[in-house]
């Protein structure tokens, strides 16, 4: 009886002195977008007058078929329809079959095979009116000729109106360029809207926030699948409109297999402060409830307009409606990469205030981040050494209550290539100046399990260990906090205090990473609190959602400084630097005793993969090295994705 009695009093303080981890919700409802072209009557639409009146004149059941190669300008609304069998009116692309089949993304270079939907004016290309329902796009190219656009597929939904249903954008190529303004390209105030399998590129506004897609008036349930998602501001985005008096909170969202991208090229022109782009995030929820945010590559953000946050977790009533609530949002297997910082973690609107009208600030609970790499960019880059550098920013509860049930669990910080530690791995913001007086825990069951992180925790309170009360302040609701606070591996960048943690954490001095980021050296896997090898199990995330690679066959490298190796012989040399941080170096076959003009080398090899040595290793001889960066590119090697090419020439006596 008194064996029975102790394990009962310890599976009690099990749940009650260390608490229960949360569990996100998962979204209730996920949209079925199996293709099944209708059978009713083919509307064939040659000329913008013919996509018009089939737009007007057809039923649900009927297909409307766009000729491929032609243009059609207009401003065309889908109509609200009487459909008692929620019967579909698919409009499709007359070449169809020569696109890739359901399931399978489309690229500009399809584009050809789709015909060309352009703005007659600058409001819209397509507009979803109140009350429309079940309208599949298909294989279309949707974009404006216009110098400004707000939305190339809007949305009618609005306050005391119909709710549009049912809109599925399959397999289209929406996009701006680089003199067109797009300040979003989906609208998706609508239930059961499904963007899939598309590409959506250069969508981009000057003075303004811009989205690849985002919705703020719309119940749910959203679905955004395997599609090339390309925007200045935020690529997604929930919430952050719809005033106070929104009814909505957008519900039951499924993120997966996306590529969410900024190109580099925007870095200069976001450059200091947004003057031709607005940058800010890749994917920020400041209204959302029940989201599945899995297997998608988020690549680079770099600070601008804010911080850059590849992930911007903000509750934000003040704007998005008293409703508003960041609550079950689980993130898991994605790749981060190149990323200023990775997660910005928000405990409640901090811009609701009375004098506003806003009475409820909100809420941000069951946030579930696992298994996610987060590659921290190279801080040479222009913009990135402007801040960031880190994994977790969180901002706990010294506004209105705290931070709660949050489960951080086998994630991997991989600190900036040219550092090898990063400005912090988990920075518990908690406001105010240590040391603290009043000391009391800003979060409550927040849980850090088995994750590598590139430095120690800290804050303003200090280092996790370093004063007796950092460790309850940041994480001691409910008491102790060991049992949520464990299974970590934390680096110790040269001149940091290795500072103790509970139980079965490690700040260690080395870190070794396999090429898939798995951590080979401390093996901690005895100590995790699943028995699960340390941060990111890498065969769980996406593996083919990458940049397209570009290889280079030739460079021609002039150099400026050949006054300086007169007397001396020249090698010229490409050194590619790879992401799981070998390096290669592929040398010109030949040498000069004296350079004048422009000679080629020929960088082929860069691509055959394996770390060359070569005869005369980059950076090691007295003489000196004479190089400069020409080219910022992407080459494909098995096993590891090229960061950055750099060619030069050494000389040597």
């Amino acid at each position: 009886m008194l064996r029975i009695f102790f394990l009962f009093s310890l599976l009690l303080c099990t749940v009650v002195c260390t608490g229960q981890k949360p569990v996100a919700q998962l979204p209730l409802t996920y949209i079925d977008t199996t293709f099944n072209l209708p059978t009713g009557v083919t509307w064939a639409a040659h000329t913008s007058t013919d996509l018009s009146n089939a737009l007007k004149s057809s039923v649900p059941g009927d297909t409307i078929v766009l000729d491929a190669g032609v243009t059609y300008r207009g401003n065309f609304t889908l109509p609200a329809k009487a459909n008692p069998n929620s019967k579909w009116i698919y409009i499709v692309s007359s070449k169809l079959s020569n696109l890739p089949a359901p399931g399978n993304r489309v690229s500009p270079a399809n584009a050809a095979n789709m015909p060309k939907i352009v703005a007659a004016t600058g409001n819209y290309v397509f507009n979803v009116g109140a009350g429309a329902n079940h309208y599949r796009l298909v294989g279309l190219e949707i974009t404006s000729p216009a110098a400004s656009i707000t939305e190339l597929i809007a949305s009618g939904a609005n306050i005391g109106k119909p709710m549009p249903d049912s809109i599925t954008v399959d397999r289209c190529y929406l996009h701006g360029s680089d003199t067109t303004d797009v300040r979003r390209a989906v609208d998706l105030n609508a239930s059961n809207y499904a963007v899939i399998d598309s590409y959506i590129s250069n969508i981009h506004q000057a003075g303004n926030d811009s989205q690849a897609v985002g919705g703020w008036y719309t119940p749910g349930p959203i679905k955004i699948v395997n599609s090339h998602l390309e925007a200045a501001s935020e690529n997604i985005m929930f919430g952050g409109a719809g005033g106070l008096n929104n009814p909505w909170v957008p519900s039951d969202i499924e993120i997966r297999n996306n590529h969410i991208f900024k190109p580099l090229t925007w870095v200069a022109k976001s450059y200091p402060n947004g003057s031709e782009m607005v940058i800010k995030n890749l994917l920020e929820l400041k209204s959302a409830r029940r989201v599945l945010i899995d297997h998608n590559v988020l690549e680079n953000i770099w600070p601008s307009a804010q911080s850059g946050y590849a992930f911007q977790l903000t509750p934000r009533p003040n704007q998005s409606g008293l409703l508003a609530v960041v609550d079950d949002v689980t993130i898991t297997n994605n790749v981060l990469k190149n990323v200023s910082s990775g997660f910005d973690i928000l405990e409640s609107d901090t811009n609701c205030l009375p004098a506003n009208g806003c009475t409820n600030p909100g809420e941000l609970k069951r946030v579930v981040i696992a298994n996610n790499l987060i590659m921290l960019g190279d801080t040479t880059q222009l913009q990135y050494n402007r801040g960031g550098a880190g994994g977790f920013l969180l901002l706990p509860g010294y506004q209105h209550a705290p931070l709660s049930d949050v489960v951080l669990q086998h994630n991997t910080i991989v600190p900036p290539p040219n550092l090898g530690y990063c400005k912090s791995s988990f920075y518990i913001d908690v406001g105010g100046t240590a040391p603290f007086t009043n000391v009391y825990s800003r979060t409550k069951n927040v849980w850090i399990l088995d994750n590598v992180g590139c430095r120690q925790i800290n804050g303003e309170a200090g280092w996790v260990g370093q004063f007796p009360y950092v460790l309850t302040d940041f994480l001691g609701d409910p008491p102790p906090p060991a049992g949520r606070l464990q299974g970590n591996v934390f680096y110790q960048a040269t001149g940091d205090v290795a500072y103790p943690l509970p139980a079965r954490n490690v700040v260690s001095r080395t870190m070794t990473f396999a090429s898939d980021y798995s951590l080979t050296s401390p093996d901690w896997k005895a100590k995790t609190s699943d028995g699960k090898q340390v941060g990111v199990d890498a065969s769980k995330l996406p593996g083919s959602l990458t940049t397209p690679p570009v290889v280079v066959t030739s460079i021609t490298v002039s150099p400026t400084d050949a006054t300086t190796i007169v007397n001396g012989t020249v090698q010229f040399y490409a050194m590619a630097f790879y992401s799981d941080g070998s390096k290669q170096m592929v040398t010109s076959s030949a040498t000069w005793a004296s350079v004048s003009g422009p000679n080629t080398l020929q960088a082929a090899a860069i691509t055959a993969g394996g770390l060359a040595t070569g005869k005369y290793p980059w950076g090691s001889h007295g003489n000196g090295v004479l190089w400069r960066p020409y080219c910022l590119n992407q080459v494909d090697r098995p096993g590891a994705v090229m960061n950055r090419l750099e060619l030069g020439f050494c000389t040597f006596p």
